[in-house]
């Protein structure tokens, strides 16, 4: 797909999911504020993103 960058946003309490996703060579940009909502409540959202010139299995030139 030639993507340049992937981005993905988690759960703060979602250990999980943010140790595959630095484990996988994502990177935190930093928390979305209340940019979620579900049950009744807003929550708080990591954002993550990797770059293709980042990723680890790239055969790709910058």
């Amino acid at each position: 797909m030639e993507l340049n960058r992937i981005e993905a946003q988690v759960h703060p309490n979602n250990q999980r999911s943010i140790t595959l996703l630095r484990r996988l060579g994502f990177v935190e940009e930093g928390r979305l504020r209340q940019a979620s909502y579900w049950a009744n409540q807003h929550h708080d959202m990591l954002q993550y993103s990797l770059l293709r010139v980042e990723w680890k299995g790239n055969n790709a030139t910058p």
